[in-house]
């Protein structure tokens, strides 16, 4: 076969993949208003529904919403007893390596959500080595 047959394969073959992409997409088209119909007839006992199971899942999370909130407070009070108990020095390396995960993962482009996940660590622990030299220091 010669470059010119070849040529001429190729164009006829990408014509007839061009058609058939052609077609599908018509038919899609022509099935689009038959499923925004369907979607129409469906979306409002899909809401009433949702409507109808709101109030009991509200009530769900307010029944365990004390629970939740002494369970965190518990947490948050022994994290503070132990980083209160930790040495200077691994408190500040563990804040390093927060802020440099938290750094890392911001150069990188990851969600905000990620990097401030990574940076809290950070954060907490600035503020327990802040008051910790506010207790330590007389002066205060």
């Amino acid at each position: 076969m010669t470059a010119t047959e070849a040529s001429r394969r190729g164009r006829a073959a990408a014509r007839a993949v061009g058609g058939e992409a052609r077609a599908a997409a018509g038919q899609v088209a022509d099935r689009l208003p038959q499923a925004a119909g369907q979607v129409a007839e469906r979306l409002p006992k899909a809401a009433g529904q949702v409507a109808d199971r709101l109030p009991q899942a509200i009530d769900h999370v307010a029944e365990r919403m004390p629970q939740a909130l002494e369970l965190t407070r518990d947490g948050m009070a022994t994290s503070a007893a132990t980083l209160r108990t930790m040495p200077d020095r691994e408190l500040r390396l563990l804040a390093a390596f927060s802020a440099g995960l938290a750094l890392g993962l911001y150069l990188a482009g990851a969600p905000r959500l990620v990097t401030l996940a990574a940076a809290t660590p950070a954060i907490v622990v600035g503020a327990a080595v802040l008051t910790r030299a506010e207790r330590l220091d007389p002066a205060a």
